[in-house]
């Protein structure tokens, strides 16, 4: 089983700290979780950061103030540094430098899980690759919304023991001194950036103090400083915070509301109070967004019939719901809803339905990366040297920039580097393996 290393900087998380730490302390040890604090001061937080200290988790307190988070990826860079130098391969297999809202899961040929079999599976046969590692989907909780996400193509990164070369302030282009390419892998993050508007305002004044007076809107339009993507939450009022993914594909997953339940942790406690319960069965569920006039539908998706439809999905090795969501829906496929009905509201489902399954690890020959040895064909690898500005790729445009102001923050030393490097997209065109007949299928909600 694949040993993590995972590392994350805090201050202050009262509500997350928590969740965070027993989701991947249930997923890697507590024994491998390494928590940089801050200079957090409330006692709540100084309280779990001393009860999980003493259950193994390494606590580093030497960095309070302002100028270490601006300088987050070099720290936890150094803190990688340290591990390769103390213990190296010998002592982990990948170091997952992660922020306190966000929750690593894995694309599977259901969809998506976070039980701890299918992440490790994926986990286990990256083992010996030297690339820097991608994550390519992020999914954003909807304000209210309780299990509910919608996606967004927010790059993350991260890297094998003993190959750090470079380590960005947002963890979106970590580079290998051994090889400078970057490989997709079959993960994504739940990304609980969209708090109570209350709140996310507090967090975004915390995070953007000393840097801008969060009181002068004109002094907000001109920031483009770290935590810029935080400003927007200071010009708009509740109503609108809750309505702007009204229309967007949104994606449920009760699969990890029902392990952050078994882990101790009610939704609420995360999510905030749910006015939209989830009641699928434990399946995978998505909603459509209303376009032309055709009446939205929530179903659960269903990968399996996705990929059996797409001979080139399978060929390709992507998973199904990856596929669908960063290229299927540009190309007009239809995404194979089960058990599909109009959205309305539903009465909360207190348990899930006898025999209800979780969602199958990924099997090997629906890996992106596969066993040991090669990628498989369809395996997405970049070399940075090959991407040139404005390339082309054939994906879901409507999922960048659905909403600025949630975008993770941007290292200003990336941003300096020459376009080819600093785009990272591991995004290639799939024009030999698209059907020409694609947007010809018909059906496909069954």
């Amino acid at each position: 089983m694949a040993r993590v290393r995972c590392l994350m900087m805090q201050r202050d998380e009262a509500v997350f700290l928590e969740p965070w730490l027993r989701y991947y302390g249930y997923l890697f040890g507590y024994e491998n979780l390494v928590v940089f604090d801050n200079g957090s001061v409330e006692p709540s937080v100084l309280d779990t950061l001393a009860r999980y200290a003493r259950a193994g988790v390494t606590v580093l307190r030497d960095f309070a103030d302002n100028a270490a988070f601006q300088h987050k990826g070099a720290i936890i860079g150094g803190a990688i540094r340290h591990l390769d130098e103390t213990i190296g391969a010998q002592g982990y297999d990948f170091a997952l430098p992660v922020d306190c809202d966000e929750f690593i899961v894995a694309l599977t040929q259901d969809g998506m899980s976070c039980a701890r079999q299918a992440i490790h599976a994926s986990l286990d046969a990256m083992i010996g690759r030297q690339h820097a590692f991608s994550i390519e989907l992020s999914f954003y909780n909807l304000p209210g919304r309780t299990g509910w996400f919608f996606p967004d193509g927010n790059r993350k990164g991260f890297l094998a023991a003993g190959t750090i070369a470079e380590l960005d302030h947002g963890f979106h282009l970590p580079r290998s001194r051994i090889d400078d390419r970057s490989i997709e892998t079959p993960f994504a993050y739940l990304h609980f950036h969209n708090r109570p508007f209350a709140d996310m305002q507090r967090h975004a004044a915390r995070k953007l103090e000393g840097l801008v007076d969060v009181t002068d809107h004109e002094a907000l339009r001109r920031f483009r400083g770290a935590g810029h993507h935080l400003v927007g939450y200071f010009f708009m009022d509740e109503t609108g915070y809750r309505t702007r993914y009204d229309d967007a594909v949104a994606v449920a997953m009760p699969e990890f509301t029902d392990l952050m339940a078994a882990l101790g942790v009610p939704a609420e406690a995360i999510d905030g109070p749910a006015d939209y319960p989830v009641q699928l069965g434990g399946r995978l569920g998505l909603r459509l967004p209303l376009r032309d006039g055709v009446e939205r539908r929530i179903g659960a998706f269903d990968g399996l019939a996705y990929i059996e439809r797409s001979g080139d999905v399978r060929e390709a090795g992507m998973p199904p719901l990856y596929h669908y969501l960063l290229f299927g829906r540009g190309e007009k496929r239809p995404p194979t809803l089960v058990d599909h009905a109009p959205e309305a509201p539903l009465p909360p489902d207190p348990a899930l339905p006898e025999g209800a399954r979780p969602p199958a690890p990924l099997e090997p020959q629906y890996s992106l990366l596969g066993r040991a040895g090669a990628p498989p064909p369809g395996a997405v690898i970049v070399d940075p040297a090959t991407l040139a500005p404005g390339a082309a790729h054939e994906r879901d445009a409507s999922l960048d920039g659905q909403a600025p102001e949630a975008m993770p923050e941007t290292d200003p030393a990336s941003a300096a580097k020459p376009a080819e490097e600093a785009s990272g997209w591991a995004f290639r065109r799939f024009d030999a393996m698209i059907d020409a007949d694609a947007e010809s299928e018909t059906g496909g909600v069954r």
